[in-house]
């Protein structure tokens, strides 16, 4: 993506079906190239980006990197969606890592504490999934 006279970089969208498309043929060192890219062009990630990378490691059983990546989409501030959590969460206990589930719950626990601390002089709730 880098290479070649591109008239317009791409977008978030583009980003995320190129990923989708090479997740599911196995393209592992692609996939991690384009979302590098997309990183450096500043174009994302988002919520979706995250989500879609997460499960696909996930399914390819590859939980030490989709942990990676679901601590750093809430490093970002970006709240994984329950179906997210969920998964990563069975893969984890199927695959017979506790510790790691533990200390990723007590991440995400700490983390919402630091989200909703952010609001409290709003007197509301944040949003959470």
């Amino acid at each position: 993506m880098k290479e070649g006279g591109l008239l317009c970089s791409p977008s978030v969208h583009t980003y995320h079906i190129l990923l989708g498309m090479f997740m599911k043929l196995g393209k592992m060192g692609l996939t991690r190239e384009i979302w590098d890219d997309m990183k450096a062009s500043g174009t994302g990630p988002d919520l979706d980006g995250y989500t879609l990378l997460i499960h696909g490691l996930c399914e390819k059983r590859k939980w030490r990197e989709a942990c990676e990546f679901f601590m750093e989409m809430i490093e970002k501030g970006f709240l994984p969606q329950k179906v997210t959590f969920e998964t990563l969460y069975r893969g984890l206990i199927q695959a017979d890592m506790l510790r790691t589930w533990r200390r990723l719950k007590k991440k995400i626990e700490e983390e919402s504490i630091t989200f909703g601390l952010e609001f409290e002089e709003y007197h509301l709730k944040p949003y959470r999934r």
